[in-house]
């Protein structure tokens, strides 16, 4: 037999990962009928579109599904996958039995309801949960209300695409509604009440994660960061068995120092001062893995579209490049799906850390500018400002409320067409007019106004010796505003609230809506 020459790092990592991710995470081996847990009981399908329905069965077995009265057929190919798609159903109507046969095998999934499905993702204020928000007391004991559903993928990471989840679909109400995700809870409540149809929502997200996590793996190529990215993950995981057995004599040494337990685990060692694990295969950061691992067992479930509030994870990388990474995940969900209207609900980074009165270039700013640029450049994609519901000291803002609610604001205008105003004014053209600046507005509702009663603030003015000066605006009209500083002649660069905390950022429209952060570059 030839010798494989597989150096001894590479022969243990691989053992490593035969461990870690055992053959289940994988689509099951063929078996008589199985489809994945997004279909259970207490479903909601959307609405208005093709419904794909998907399992595993014996190869050259037939399948017929049945719901509202359809009956679709199709056959089990020879890898025992099969997908068929039922046609567009109307929302109303009491629910209904959703009903899968291949021979004598029969799934019945009873009180399924047809709505709004939309997906919601991203890192932790996407996760934070309900019962640790403003009111979470309140709203957490709200009684059950079955024309709100929730369906909470579990936190798992995979290198392959995983066949199903452990989750099933939950009504909404005080067993389930406090432990789930107060953005979404919010967002579907207010669409709930407004549309008046049943509305699902698929949760997926991760504290901490990066965009790269949550894309497939097959776009990484379409962007240098990302196939770079994907190439320092694959050194750092040839390297992770003497990495962690370099960490675990670390910790040996440190518990011993600091007298400590030897029951810690890793995430305790390092919260209680000891060193960082390496991450290894299982780690969510890795490139693809909750793509794989968080996505794939909902995915391509019919919904409306995705809501995302993910980016603190991003800033320390590239963030001038946000926007053309996540572009290329949403456009890998959309292609996933097969749903070319999917649409996205961006939420900006909301403001954080210590306020500064002098102008800085810190990576949230570009982060947030990076937001704005993709939702300004995308007409499926839409930008929810949160400048001013965030909190000093805590990078999870405690009002939910406010996200949710101009989510729904953002979709009941643009997706739903119910409303005139999607949010607060977006930047639409930019001028230098006699040595100041003429900025007008979009999505102005009844006028531009300051959102207190000071005057506005927030802008600042840079020549072409790139040096930021504090800017008086002016309101002209109910779309325009004029700024201007008598230390800029020839302004060549203009900002608004570009900080991390722009504590004095205060433009917005009369209906109290902010103006997203943006800056303007003049040739």
């Amino acid at each position: 037999m030839p010798s494989t020459n597989i150096p001894i790092d590479q022969m243990i990592q691989k053992i490593v990962t035969l461990f870690i991710f055992p053959a289940a995470t994988l689509a099951p081996a063929a078996m008589a009928l199985e489809v994945p847990n997004i279909f259970s009981d207490h479903m909601v399908l959307q609405q208005d579109i093709e419904l794909p329905i998907w399992g595993t069965a014996d190869p050259g077995t037939a399948i017929s599904v049945e719901f509202a009265d359809q009956e679709i057929n199709t056959t089990a190919d020879s890898n025992g996958k099969w997908i068929l798609h039922l046609d567009p159903v109307e929302a109303g109507g009491d629910p209904q039995i959703l009903i899968i046969e291949s021979g004598e095998n029969r799934l019945e999934f009873a009180d399924v309801v047809v709505g709004e499905v939309w997906l919601a993702s991203g890192q932790s204020n996407m996760e934070w949960s309900l019962n640790r928000t403003l009111d979470g007391d309140m709203n957490s004991i709200r009684p059950a209300d079955d024309s709100i559903r929730f369906y909470d993928v579990s936190n798992t990471t995979s290198q392959e695409p995983r066949f199903t989840d452990e989750a099933k679909w939950q009504i909404s109400g005080p067993d389930s509604s406090p432990s789930f995700s107060a953005v979404a809870y919010h967002f579907a409540r207010d669409l709930q009440e407004i549309l008046e149809v049943p509305v699902g929502i698929i949760h997926a997200s991760w504290g901490g994660t990066p965009a790269i996590a949550w894309t497939r793996e097959q776009v990484f190529d379409k962007h240098p960061l990302l196939s770079e990215k994907q190439a320092e993950w694959e050194q750092r995981l040839g390297n992770y068995p003497e990495a962690y057995a370099a960490w675990e004599t670390e910790v040996d040494q440190w518990r011993k120092a600091n007298d400590q337990p030897d029951n810690l685990n890793a995430w305790q060692i390092r919260r209680q001062g000891g060193p960082r694990a390496p991450r290894g295969p299982n780690s969510p950061h890795r490139p693809a893995s909750l793509a794989n691992g968080m996505l794939a067992p909902v995915a391509p479930y019919a919904i409306r579209g995705a809501i995302w509030y993910q980016g603190e994870a991003d800033a320390g990388w590239a963030p001038e490049q946000y926007d053309e990474r996540l572009g290329l995940m949403i456009e890998d969900w959309r292609d996933w799906w097969n749903l070319p209207e999917m649409a996205f609900g961006i939420v900006q980074l909301a403001n954080f850390l210590d306020p500064k009165a002098e102008p800085s270039n810190d990576p949230w700013p570009n982060l947030r500018e990076s937001q704005r640029r993709l939702a300004a450049e995308d007409d499926l994609t839409g930008l929810v400002v949160t400048i001013d519901v965030g909190e000093l000291n805590d990078i999870h803002p405690r009002d939910k409320f406010t996200v949710g609610r101009r989510l729904a604001r953002w979709a009941l205008a643009d997706v739903y067409h119910l409303l005139d105003l999607r949010g607060g004014p977006e930047l639409q053209g930019a001028e230098v007019a006699e040595g100041s600046v003429l900025l007008t507005f979009s999505e102005v509702g009844s006028g531009l106004t300051q959102i207190d009663s000071r005057s506005v603030k927030g802008f600042t003015l840079a020549g072409a010796d790139g040096v930021f000066y504090p800017a008086d605006a002016k309101i002209i009209d109910e779309t325009t505003l004029q700024v201007s500083s008598p230390e800029v002649i020839a302004p060549t660069h203009v900002r608004y609230a570009w900080q991390n905390n722009p504590v004095d950022a205060n433009l917005g429209n009369k209906e109290r809506l902010p103006a997203s952060p943006f800056e303007v570059k003049f040739e």
